[in-house]
């Protein structure tokens, strides 16, 4: 499915559940969606892209939203070397 009927799609999912996170590229909310789980420890991993949009990209163009969501998190706990090695793994 190409980019601009996810977009779409993405608007109706959150008018339907407002409040929901989802895919930092299309906006499909993760009730519609299956995330892409990106492991970056043993025991960590995060996801600011649907499984569609993770695959659409290269590693260098998925780097930006890993990025937004380790910034939206807020954290100093996480490690950001490890999450963009990760990334940049392909993982």
């Amino acid at each position: 499915m190409n980019l601009k009927i996810r977009k779409v799609l993405g608007k109706m999912s959150q008018l339907i559940n407002n409040g929901w996170s989802g895919c930092q590229r299309c906006g499909i909310i993760w009730g519609f969606t299956h995330p892409h789980i990106t492991n970056y420890t043993h025991s960590d991993g995060c996801f600011p892209l649907c499984e569609s949009c993770w695959k659409d990209l290269t590693p260098e163009e998925r780097l930006p939203f890993y990025r937004n969501l380790y910034t939206k998190w807020g954290t100093l706990s996480l490690d950001w070397k490890k999450i963009e090695a990760a990334v940049l793994d392909g993982k």
